[in-house]
């Protein structure tokens, strides 16, 4: 028996027949997407995700191991999948047009069977990541982020080769991989903090922390040249990660670690505010860069504080609240001021439009 449980006959590796089909099903779903379907989730996609679905079931059921940890505790992930399973079921059931559920509404809807397909990726996906799932998922979104990143500056700057359908082009001329600049600001949006967490993760090394700072900037970018609102938000709230991680530390350091912070968040906010010139994203990286460098140069001097220590844990937790209180309530008054006729004029003309659909999803 070895020293963490494991079965001696159960050496720990990926399962090559499953593995192969997740990496042909990952990469084939998006390829699929043509220009008369880039924006919309069409048959082809759907047709591939679900016969790919289908060969997963029965490459992990070649493999043995589809029922791999039955009779055990269930695992938090087990209960939320399965709570994932029985809210769908129960949709679909309670729909007025149960087969359009199942299946989704042709051009644009997603039905119960593509989610289920989805979460069964999901979960053979985490399933293969051995003991550290979680960081297996977060690599893939950082990727992913940096992929759509990537499109979206492409086609700022005019170099993407195709003539992607703008039908449903609102708030910018860029699409970027999602087909949407709204989307496509939002799901940057959300990955930003995944970034954060590889520049300071522990054990990161110091030109992957370097690289993984730079590249926020070019996100925040990319955030500014979809022109979403949406986006703009979400950039605010992540920098806020910033301000966190400063306060781990005590003394001179968390001094130092928020004045670093606070010159790559307002660099972040400011790319995201507008759409960016060249100038505006080479200065943006310079100026992150010394905002990452100083910090991975320092670090080595902070002093972590002693969350050992009750006294001292409470006090960090005070510390914090009183900080981000303060730092919440500059960040408003800031926005307030330099973005709020922007804000105000956004919301007064979409408000309406976006009240009935709001209205049209709860009788939903």
């Amino acid at each position: 028996m070895s020293q963490n449980g494991a079965r001696p006959d159960a050496p720990r590796e990926s399962l090559p027949l499953t593995v192969r089909v997740l990496v042909v099903l990952l990469v084939l779903v998006p390829l699929v997407f043509h220009r008369g379907t880039f924006t919309v989730f069409d048959q082809p996609p759907r047709f591939v995700l679900l016969i790919g679905g289908l060969t997963m079931i029965a490459a992990a059921m070649t493999d043995g191991r589809l029922l791999d940890g039955v009779g055990t505790r269930p695992s938090p992930r087990t209960w939320v999948a399965a709570t994932f399973l029985v809210a769908l079921l129960l949709t679909t059931l309670t729909a007025g047009d149960r087969w359009s559920a199942w299946t989704g509404l042709e051009g644009r809807g997603m039905g119960t069977v593509t989610y289920l397909v989805l979460m069964g990726v999901f979960v053979a996906c985490w399933h293969l990541g051995g003991e550290r799932p979680g960081e297996v998922v977060l690599h893939t979104v950082s990727a992913v982020h940096l992929v759509v990143v990537a499109h979206a500056l492409v086609q700022f700057m005019g170099w993407d080769p195709m003539d992607w359908d703008t039908g449903l082009t609102i708030g910018g001329d860029v699409l970027t991989t999602l087909g949407n600049p709204n989307f496509g600001a939002a799901f940057v949006g959300f990955t930003l903090p995944v970034l954060f967490w590889q520049a300071f993760r522990t054990g990161s090394h110091p030109l992957l922390g370097v690289l993984a700072v730079l590249s926020t900037a070019l996100s925040a970018a990319a955030v500014g040249a979809m022109g979403s609102t949406q986006g703009l938000v979400l950039v605010m709230m992540a920098t806020s990660l910033l301000v966190l991680e400063s306060l781990r530390y005590v003394g001179r350091g968390r001094w130092e670690a928020m004045g670093l912070g606070a010159l790559v968040a307002v660099t972040l906010l400011v790319l995201a505010a507008r759409p960016p010139t060249l100038a505006m994203v080479l200065v943006g990286l310079a100026i992150v860069s010394v905002g990452a460098v100083g910090r991975h140069q320092r670090i080595a001097r902070w002093e972590v504080s002693g969350d050992s220590d009750r006294s001292a844990a409470v006090r960090w937790m005070t510390a914090r609240r009183r900080v981000l209180g303060l730092a919440a309530g500059s960040v408003t008054v800031v926005m307030a001021l330099v973005f709020g006729e922007r804000f105000v004029g956004l919301f007064s003309d979409r408000f309406v439009q976006r009240s009935e659909f709001w209205s049209v999803g709860w009788e939903m």
